[in-house]
């Protein structure tokens, strides 16, 4: 074990220095700087790189098992020996005439950016290590899971704004701060309302900030940081496990650390294969805005995040009959839809007779089922209803392949993705609230959309179909759902219409809009879904301000929105005597 003064010490003095080389990126990258600040910035990133090393060192030295604290840090070790090795091994060839020569012929980067970039990556690399250091220390304080959730989300969207406030987010170098707010929200809640429009006020670094908040946003920060805990350390405690058990609903602790990676490498993996896949239609059929590498990454990450975000201020309209456009998108927006959980599940069922030919083919979990199951009947039923409602409305002048591609598209965005390729304020009335009620029931648990879950509709459908039946039991798939379960779906559902109401009642007091268009809005917030009549841009201070709050409780659900909040809980001491009362 180190040597814990020397560690208290070390921890304060790289808590300094990553604040230093967090004000380094930002100040490199949001703010407009003169050459002479931009030396001085180079020559700090030196001072912050030696700080990261001599710490990872000075470590090892006070660690009585040497051996046993590099593996369990071996990360940290190798890039740290990549980056020293990388810098001499370029400074050799950079002291080279020939290599110069070559260098500018090939009219590759100056060696000043190369140095550039191994240096920010590696600072970079560092603050992420920092931020699993940061969640152990976290994880320590006796605060509940739902106060824990609530306060991340909170983080990401002050910093968010904070991010965006600065000179270089913006084309025009500023943006007020209710704007900023409004649109960090919209970003870490993976909602996509937008009061200005992404692609063409936004700069590059904006555009980029948005990007990062949606991941964080869709995958959470806690997720996050666990997993750059597990990178420094390697193990989870029990109150790491715990804590994320409760934030991702999973009572099987033992299978945590397991998860955290599957969701990491699962989200990279499908980003990836969505981006590659969108880049080469933009190849095939380039969009009148921006449709290069960074665009496909971009939509791809805002796919599956359920996030709405584009770059192209008519979002996939131009697209409306390209067939596999409309698939790739709809297809990482209901991967995302799903859960992490049932994604883990598919994932273990397919490839289960692969590992071994004579086991059992694995069944899925009852979550799985009703997750799959509820989603696949929404998504036919929104299509058809779209269809035929807008048939001879907004779809009339469309081929009937295009009519069934918009109406199959609408029907999967509408459920917390907020694409579009209709325009929304030019639909049929009657779509409108089919969209509401998509847009209500949204996505499933433990995903990267909101609404009151999949899995909250299809219990309270069998709780009906069960009083109906006059059956005593609730079940789903030939399973018994507890009561607890029951009453959890319906207070999900009671408080999300106490949300949604309230939201309207102040909007239509605030707003002169229609009122289809305000509830349309505001339902949208609360899914986290981002469609919109076109009414955001034009509301008055106080109605973004009330639309942010609803899509900040919306990502986190009402429920544990209360749990949050610190009360007193206890158990009664005695049992009042029964009455019954009439119901409706």
């Amino acid at each position: 074990m180190e040597n814990k003064k020397v560690k208290r010490i070390l921890d304060w003095y790289m808590g300094i220095i990553a604040l230093m080389a967090l004000a380094s990126l930002i100040a490199k990258y949001g703010f407009f700087t003169s050459q002479v600040i931009k030396n001085y910035l180079f020559y700090g990133d030196y001072f912050i790189i030696a700080s990261f090393i001599a710490n990872s060192l000075i470590r090892l030295i006070f660690a009585s098992r040497k051996a046993e604290y590099i593996s369990s840090h071996k990360v940290q070790y190798i890039l740290a020996f990549l980056f020293i090795f990388q810098l001499i091994t370029f400074k050799l060839f950079f002291i080279t005439p020939e290599f110069k020569t070559i260098l500018g012929a090939l009219r590759l980067v100056s060696i000043t950016k190369i140095y550039i970039i191994i240096f920010q990556g590696y600072i970079l690399f560092e603050l992420l290590m920092q931020l699993g250091r940061l969640h152990q220390s976290i994880t320590k304080f006796p605060l509940p899971p739902s106060l824990l959730l609530v306060g991340s989300f909170v983080a990401i969207i002050i910093a968010g704004t904070l991010l965006l406030l600065l000179p270089r987010a913006t084309v025009s170098g500023k943006i007020s701060f209710v704007d900023a707010l409004f649109t960090a929200t919209s970003a870490t809640c993976v909602t996509g309302l937008i009061v200005v429009d992404t692609g063409t006020y936004f700069a590059k670094f904006g555009q980029t900030v948005i990007l990062l908040l949606i991941q964080l946003g869709g995958l959470g920060l806690m997720t996050f940081a666990t997993f750059f805990a597990l990178i420094i350390r390697g193990e989870l405690g029990l109150r790491e496990r715990m804590l994320l058990g409760d934030i991702l609903n999973i009572r099987a602790f033992s299978k945590i650390k397991s998860l955290i990676k599957s969701i990491i490498v699962a989200t990279v993996l499908i980003e990836m294969t969505g981006a590659i896949l969108i880049y080469l239609v933009f190849k095939g059929t380039p969009p009148a805005g921006e449709g290069g590498l960074y665009s496909s990454i971009f939509h791809s990450v805002s796919a599956f995040c359920n996030a709405g975000f584009s770059l192209f201020s008519t979002s996939f309209i131009e697209y409306q009959s390209h067939l596999g456009m409309n698939l790739i998108i709809t297809g990482l927006i209901i991967l995302g839809g799903f859960g992490f959980v049932v994604i883990a599940d598919i994932w273990r069922y397919i490839t289960s007779p692969f590992k071994d030919k004579f086991r059992r083919l694995p069944h899925f979990s009852l979550q799985t089922r009703v997750v799959f199951s509820t989603s696949l009947i929404l998504i036919a039923l929104g299509t058809v209803i779209i269809f035929t409602i807008d048939y001879n409305h907004h779809l009339a002048n469309l081929p009937l392949g295009t009519k069934l591609l918009a109406s199959y598209f609408q029907s999967v965005t509408s459920r917390t993705a907020g694409f579009n390729t209709l325009d929304i304020a030019r639909v049929h009335i009657g779509t409108l609230w089919i969209l509401v009620i998509l847009m209500f029931i949204g996505a499933s648990p433990g995903s990267t959309g909101g609404g009151i879950k999949t899995t909250s509709f299809a219990t309270l459908f069998a709780l009906i179909k069960s009083k109906i039946k006059g059956i005593g039991e609730v079940n789903l798939f030939n399973r018994r759902i507890p009561l607890d379960v029951i009453h959890g779906a319906i207070m999900v559902t009671v408080l999300g219409f106490s949300v949604f109401f309230t939201g309207a009642l102040i909007l239509s007091i605030t707003e002169s809009a229609a009122f289809e268009h305000i509830l349309f809005e505001v339902m949208s917030a609360f899914g986290t879904v981002g469609l919109s009549c076109g009414i955001t841009s034009s509301l008055s201070t106080i109605g973004k301000l009330v639309i942010t709050v609803i899509m900040l409780v919306g990502r986190i659900g009402p429920l544990t929105l209360i749990f949050a909040i610190p009360s007193k809980r206890s158990e009664g001491k005695f049992r009042y005597t029964e009455e019954r009362v009439m119901i409706g």
